[in-house]
């Protein structure tokens, strides 16, 4: 549930200009976790870690992607 609030509160940061500052204040992870659930995100340090490390496995099979696109484009 935690990461389901971590997402919803991605996307209503993107949408709202105040909220994304009041979190770009915060100064570390914790700061960030208190100011997302004062804002009413019930989120958590491992949802944070998850979504981290999400984000890094997407970031790696997307190069992983390029460069055998590039391989293969060059083999054509």
């Amino acid at each position: 549930m935690s990461m389901q609030n971590l997402h919803r509160l991605v996307v209503d940061a993107e949408r709202d200009e105040r909220m994304r500052a009041r979190l770009r204040r915060c100064r570390n992870t914790a700061d960030l976790i208190r100011t997302a659930r004062r804002l009413g995100y019930g989120i958590s340090a491992v949802d944070l870690k998850r979504a981290r490390q999400d984000d890094q496995r997407s970031r790696e099979v997307v190069a992983r992607q390029a460069v055998a696109g590039s391989v293969s484009s060059h083999q054509a």
